[in-house]
C-alpha cells in the first residue's frame, strides 16, 4: 500500500510526538539520577514522568512533524525546477 500524501503527514506527526515522548522520558530518568547522586534520595514517580510526558510531548512533535513534511515538500518542488523538461517521444 502506497501512502497517500495525508497519510504521510500524519505518519510524520505521530512519530515526532512519540520521539518528542521518548526525549523527555530520557530526560527526566537522567534528571532523576543526577538528583540522587547528588543528594542520596530517589524520588521518581512513574506516574509523573508519564503524565509529563503525554503533555509536553504532542505541542513539539505536531511543530516537528509539520517541518519536516514542509522540507520534503520544498526539496520536491526545487527537484522538479531542476529537471530538464521531458521528450514527449
Amino acid at each position: 500500500m502506497k501512502l497517500t500524501k495525508d497519510y504521510y503527514l500524519f505518519f510524520l506527526v505521530v512519530i515526532s510526538i512519540l520521539f518528542c515522548a521518548f526525549i523527555s522520558v530520557v530526560s527526566d530518568v537522567l534528571a532523576v539520577v543526577i538528583v540522587f547522586f547528588k543528594i542520596d534520595r530517589f524520588i521518581f514517580s512513574w506516574y509523573y514522568l508519564l503524565f509529563n510526558a503525554i503533555e509536553r510531548a504532542p505541542v513539539p512533535g505536531v511543530i516537528l512533524g509539520i517541518g519536516l513534511w514542509l522540507k520534503m515538500k520544498l526539496c520536491e518542488r526545487s527537484n522538479r525546477k531542476k529537471l530538464p523538461p521531458s521528450d514527449p517521444e
